[in-house]
């Protein structure tokens, strides 16, 4: 149980941090593409 609670965290940090770079991607871009 333990195991896979800390599998479902793990699961969780990642999909966090992917969001947060897809965001970063994006607001680079978007700066790039306004100036």
């Amino acid at each position: 149980m333990e195991l896979q609670k800390q599998q479902s965290m793990t699961a969780w940090v990642a999909a966090m941090v992917n969001t947060d770079s897809i965001r970063t991607v994006v607001g680079i871009i978007g700066q790039c593409t306004t100036i």
